[in-house]
């Protein structure tokens, strides 16, 4: 009897650990982000959509799309992202990513019209819900060829923040 219950708690483990696996033919539809309501600049809105398609198992092309938004800025950026998921065989499932996204912003008069390349690098991890449902948290870094980032009532080049969000698998 022993034997019998230890043998299914194996398997029931086995399979819900294989639900971190993400093969070709996987798409993804993710939303990251943040919300700050007591800045400087009144609330803070930051805001990435993004879509990918597994094209190997565990590699992930796809597009993304971004928002950021206070009361002085407001910036869009899209391009493309590539994703690199690890299966460590859990539900855990730690991933590092990159894009390279086309940015306009628009400021106050200080800060003015500004437009960049900006290339973003980005490490995480996606946890699990279910098979088609994960939360996500990632360390993001991302540089650009002018300055886009606001910061104290100036702006820089460089960007460094911790995002969350969900993703939904189909």
């Amino acid at each position: 009897m022993k034997r019998l219950l230890t043998s299914l708690l194996c398997a029931a483990f086995a399979v819900s650990a294989s639900a971190a696996l993400l093969p070709a033919g996987t798409q993804e539809l993710g939303l990251s982000g943040g919300v700050d309501f007591d800045t400087a600049a009144g609330t803070q809105i930051d805001l990435d959509i993004f879509y990918g398609f597994f094209v190997e198992d565990s590699l992930q092309l796809g597009a993304k799309i971004g928002l950021y938004n206070d009361d002085d800025v407001t910036a869009w950026t899209i391009g493309p992202r590539m994703e690199y998921n690890f299966d460590i065989g859990i539900e855990l499932s730690p991933y590092v990513a990159g894009s390279l996204m086309f940015a306009t912003a628009d400021g106050p008069e200080g800060y003015g019209d500004k437009s960049a390349l900006i290339m973003g690098m980005e490490g995480g991890f996606k946890y699990f819900i279910t098979e088609y449902f994960a939360i996500s948290s990632a360390l993001v870094l991302e540089l650009a060829t002018d300055d886009m980032y606001p910061s104290d009532g100036d702006s820089k080049n460089h960007d460094l923040r911790l995002e969350f969000g969900v993703r939904t698998f189909f």
